[in-house]
């Protein structure tokens, strides 16, 4: 029974199959297991801190406000130097986060993720993804459930724009 329990099932094949069965007949393709993109993603910056280590003062002096105080030791950057947040700029950071924390076998204080705007969001668009709360200067921390993995950092603000 152990055996059984350890190995992965791979339930959405039969699934797929079943649902194959079912709707090719009437006109519906049904594709199981199909490739969602053709090149895989790619993480814009990856930080790796030393582990179990505290950054140095000279690190700490170059970092911004937001990594400089993250104590995850893989540390995820999407940069958008042309936008400001948005719905595409969010997926896009949360699947990056997932994604990284599931190939790596990671638990989730392992790894954050930051969303990095050029443009400063308005306070409007913030709050509408619920990104009222301000940690440092330029950088926010969402209280919704799903954008709460992902810390806002606003480059221009940062960098003293």
């Amino acid at each position: 029974m152990k055996e059984f329990e350890s190995q992965k099932n791979d339930w959405h094949l039969p699934f797929g199959e079943t649902l194959q069965w079912d709707l090719i007949p009437v006109g519906v393709e049904v594709l199981p297991e199909t490739l969602v993109m053709n090149k895989p993603p790619r993480i814009d910056v990856l930080i790796i801190r030393q582990q179990e280590t505290a950054w140095t003062a000279e690190q700490l002096e170059r970092l911004p406000d937001g990594i400089r105080q993250c104590t995850a030791r893989y540390i995820l950057l999407e940069f958008k130097y042309t936008q400001s947040i948005n719905d595409d700029a969010l997926y896009q950071s949360m699947a990056y986060d997932f994604l990284y924390r599931q190939s790596k076998k990671l638990k989730a204080d392992q790894v954050q993720t930051f969303l990095v705007t050029g443009i400063k969001p308005q306070k409007n668009t913030r709050k509408a993804y619920g990104y009222d709360n301000m940690l440092y200067p330029g950088v926010y921390e969402s209280q919704r459930q799903l954008e709460k993995r992902i810390q806002l950092i606003n480059f221009v603000e940062e960098v003293g724009g």
